[in-house]
């Protein structure tokens, strides 16, 4: 059986100002025409169906799309909450739409909820966990107080997997929404950890033919039949990585994956420009740039801020997300500078914003800017001393 692999569509969410729903609504498309072209026998759908617990009409609106089709074409969907999703909202109506072939995680009662397939003599069973912390599992099943304080995720999901009877006459695949041990991050993600608290250990998973991942935005496996699949589209500057969904074929207990690629040209992408005021806003670099577009992160190469900078790009480059300028984001502190210890206590004010100015600007105050704030530090009673 085949079965295509998605993650964390966070419908409804925004790039600064600007909504995404044109590039999901692409992208949900695309799953569709994918799911189809391999003759898939359902579509995995591991959390974070929305961005937040209670979201837009016009997010709910574009999933509703999504699941009319997939129920028009006949393909399954298994879906479960994750962790920017509402449980209750995301298993609202579930009984009906089970007759439909649309199955998701209930609000989490101390049962995984198990669905079988079958097909050709062949058959899978199907586990939906929704996202987990300790307080779900010690709730569901009345732990003693001592031994909730003491829990952690991989405890959690433990005592979880030593409830479950997993059946030995077919392939166990699982639907989580967890971070895992020894994953990579990125930036988009926003997910507090502290220290292995909120990660599970990947040798919980060793009963399941293979384990569909949500929760990290970069497609990545843990192992061979514990895979993330990473996220349709990017959702930060940082994440550079391809996009896609998996392919999962299941075939005598044993999974195999294919990495599908987002088709270039799809949906607009994040793309970073670098450069001066002057080059950016040239006639021959706007004809030239393929990214016009594109939602941008802008860094300026220049000495000072350009007034309105922001206000003048944006002409040219209608989807401007973030405005920076190159030597203030580089410009970090190092732990034996003259701001930190003892040495700090011994620098005026002025000494202070001077140095922090070179820093900043790579340039030495002008005599003008240090007239101008002895006058403001003198208005403040504070001594000079540039």
């Amino acid at each position: 059986m085949k079965f295509i692999h998605i993650s964390d569509l966070h419908l409804g969410r925004r790039l600064g100002e600007f909504r995404l729903q044109e590039e999901q609504s692409a992208l949900l498309d695309w799953v569709l025409r994918t799911a189809t072209e391999h003759d898939a026998d359902g579509i995995f759908l591991a959390g974070d169906i929305f961005d937040r617990s209670v979201p837009p009409v016009e997010a709910v609106t574009l999933f509703d799309t999504f699941l009319t089709r997939l129920a028009a074409m006949g393909i399954p969907l298994f879906a479960i909450s994750g962790n920017h999703d509402s449980p209750e909202r995301i298993a609202y109506g579930s009984s009906l739409m089970d007759g439909a072939g649309i199955y998701v995680s209930p609000c989490f009662d101390g049962s995984v909820r198990r669905i079988p397939l079958e097909k050709d003599g062949e058959r899978v069973y199907i586990h939906l966990l929704p996202f987990l912390k300790p307080i779900h599992a010690a709730a569901a099943y009345g732990l003693p107080e001592e031994e909730v304080r003491n829990m952690t995720c991989s405890s959690a999901i433990a005592e979880v997997f030593s409830r479950m009877t997993l059946p030995r006459d077919g392939a166990n695949i699982l639907l989580c929404h967890q971070f895992i041990t020894g994953s990579t991050r990125s930036a988009s993600e926003e997910i507090p950890l502290v220290g292995t608290l909120d990660a599970a250990d990947a040798g919980l998973f060793a009963g399941f033919d293979y384990v569909a991942l949500g929760h990290l935005h970069r497609a990545q496996a843990v192992s061979e039949k514990i895979r993330y699949c990473g996220t349709l589209m990017p959702y930060d500057f940082s994440e550079t990585e391809e996009k896609g969904c998996l392919l999962v074929e299941i075939r005598d207990h044993a999974a195999s994956c294919t990495f599908l690629p987002v088709p270039a040209g799809l949906t607009r992408t994040l793309i970073t420009l670098s450069g001066t005021y002057d080059t950016l806003i040239s006639r021959d670099y706007r004809e030239s740039c393929p990214y016009t577009e594109d939602y941008l992160k802008i860094q300026l190469e220049e000495d000072t801020p350009v007034p309105d900078a922001m206000a003048k790009l944006s002409v040219v480059y209608p989807r401007i997300v973030q405005l920076s300028y190159r030597r203030q984001e580089n410009n970090f502190m190092e732990e034996d500078d003259d701001f930190r210890g003892e040495a700090a206590k011994q620098l005026s004010p002025e000494a202070v914003f001077a140095s922090f100015y070179v820093r900043q600007n790579e340039t030495e105050l002008s005599e003008e800017d240090r007239e101008y704030i002895r006058s403001l530090l003198a208005e403040g009673g504070e001594s000079c001393g540039l």
